[in-house]
């Protein structure tokens, strides 16, 4: 599992990738007309830990460069959290005739 931040045809949003999956974007934040915020934008960092589970970080930057650096810290915070999300139910064995068969909770 690493976070790899992909370029999108527009310049003012990249998205945020673990593996395949994708988990966030890097946004400039614009006004409710799409102009930007005056000569120096803000970056915007939304992450979410896995789909489905309501959970969401967000970080700004007054750079690009801070955004992509608080897009990793975000990843670190919640990476454990996505792998024992991630594994799903585990096999157990129980008692039937046939002898122990693994079964999914």
């Amino acid at each position: 599992m690493t976070l790899e931040i992909r370029t999108t045809d527009d310049p003012k949003r990249q998205t945020l990738h673990d593996g395949d999956e994708w988990i966030g974007e890097i946004l400039e934040e614009l006004d409710d007309e799409g102009i930007a915020l005056g000569e120096d934008p803000i970056w915007s960092v939304t992450m979410w830990s896995l789909m489905g589970t309501g959970k969401q970080w967000h970080a700004e930057g007054d750079s690009h460069e801070e955004a992509e650096e608080g897009a990793r810290e975000l990843y670190e915070e919640f990476l454990a959290e996505r792998r024992e999300l991630s594994r799903g139910s585990r096999p157990t064995t129980i008692s039937v005739p046939m002898g122990g068969q693994k079964r999914r909770r």
